[in-house]
Order: C-alpha cells, then structure tokens, then sequence
C-alpha cells in the first residue's frame, strides 16, 4: 500500500503543467549621467518557436533627470531574430511608449527559433538633465496598450502566449548616476589613454563636445581646456609624465 501511494503520487507530481519560460527582460542596470543617449537592450526567451508578437513598452523616470524613447532602433547581429524576421519592427507611439513586433496574416516559414535568454534588439533612449550632475532612475515596464494598438502577447502557430516581464517583478529600473572622476578622463572610460586625448582633439579643434565638468579636461590646471591640456595628457601617457592634475608628481592634485 506504501508502494502504491508514493508511485501514485510521482505519477500526479509528474502530470503537472511545466512552467513555460516566456519571458522578456531589459539588459542594462545602469549609465552614467554623462551619457544623454543610449540603447537599452531588450532580451526575449521563448521555449517554443514564435510565429508572431506584438509587445509595448513604457518609459518613466526619476530624479532631476527626464527620459524618453528615440526613434532609433536594431536587430542584435548574430541573435536568432537577425536574419529570420525581416519584417520584424519597432515603432514609437509616443515619447514616453513604444511598440515592436511581428505579425503577418499567414505563418513565416522561418519563426522565432525557441531559446534562451537572449538579447534580440536594443532601441534608443534620451534623457535630458537639469545639470551635469542630475541622477535619477529611467523605468522601463511592459503595457497591454500602447494608443490604439498593441496586445501584449506572442504567437505559436497554435494560440496566444502570455509572456512575462522582468520576470513578473514590474518595471525595471536603471541607475543613472554619476561616475567617480579620474583628472583627464574627459571619456569616462576610469582610465586616461589615447581616448582622452582625441577626445580633447576633437573639442579644441573640431567643436566636438565639451567636457563634462568643463575641469575635468583642464589636466594641467592653467584654468582652461586647451592645446596645453593635449600635450600633458600626451606626455603622461606615452612619455611617463605627472599624472594629470598632479603638476609637480607629488601624488596631490592641484586643480
């Protein structure tokens, strides 16, 4: 009877629905707040293949900072969409909404393989600041309508699936905040190289963008960014020179 019982319950215990890994998720958790532009991607797992979906997409933020979509988007080269869904599509409803899919009245004779987790396209994101110092959080969260269209489901051939966002936990959020300054690293990449010095270049030169803060490209503290700055960067980098801001090599910046 003890037999019976524990083989009846395996038997109940196996019969029971798999939970179905559809899910979408954002794949970035931060940006620093030098960056007013960016692509935030957007990654899909589906276990089997999918021959349609329509999907929005809202964006809030937080903060002393606004955000809101661009216009530009792209397929992830090498992902299982590129290539396959050609008329695959990302469209902005409104600033603060997007929505992508792939619908079509008949099948594709290639659908979405099934697969893991993986980053399938990425879509444009502007902020704008109150200062160079505005911190915040940029919220991305799943919508059932976006306008006048735009169910949230996928589509296998056989009926509607209902994919989950950022795993049933709401929006998801990204820090945008501001990175601990390096003196010289006007590309804030934590490290002074060659990068900086194209990139003061570009400024002094060529009207490139300024650095943010103006004194961080100020690396040999005369209380301007200029070519003097370019030659500093270039003697520490390739030549040994003080480190940027620390004039006499004493290990104290001046500036």
């Amino acid at each position: 009877m003890k037999y019976f019982v524990i083989t009846l319950a395996l038997t109940m215990i196996c019969a029971l629905p798999v939970q179905a890994d559809n899910n979408i998720m954002i794949g970035l958790d931060s940006v620093p707040n030098y960056m007013t532009e960016f692509y935030v991607p957007f990654l899909f797992e589906n276990d089997v293949p999918l021959e349609a979906f329509s999907n929005g997409f809202t964006i809030t933020a937080n903060g002393n900072i606004t955000a809101e979509f661009g216009d530009e988007w792209q397929i992830t080269v090498g992902s299982r969409l590129d290539g396959i869904y050609t008329g695959f599509w990302v469209g902005i409803v409104s600033p603060d909404s997007i929505l992508c899919g792939a619908a079509v009245l008949i099948p594709w004779p290639d659908p979405l393989p099934a697969g893991p987790l993986e980053e399938l396209f990425s879509y444009e994101v502007l902020v704008t600041k109150n200062d160079i110092f505005s911190e915040g959080e940029i919220c991305i969260d799943s919508v059932i309508k976006v306008g006048a269209a735009g169910d949230w489901l996928w589509d296998d051939g056989s009926g509607n699936i209902d994919p989950t966002f950022n795993e049933g936990n709401g929006a998801h959020c990204i820090i945008y905040y501001t990175p601990e300054m390096l003196c010289g690293d006007v590309t804030y990449d934590s490290k002074v190289n060659v990068s900086d010095v194209v990139y003061l270049i570009n400024y002094i030169f060529s009207g490139g963008p300024i650095p943010e803060p103006y004194s961080i490209g100020d690396a040999n503290c005369d209380g301007s960014v200029n070519l003097g700055d370019v030659v500093y960067i270039t003697r520490y980098v390739f030549r040994g020179g003080n480190p940027p801001c620390d004039t006499d090599g004493n290990g104290i910046p001046e500036c």
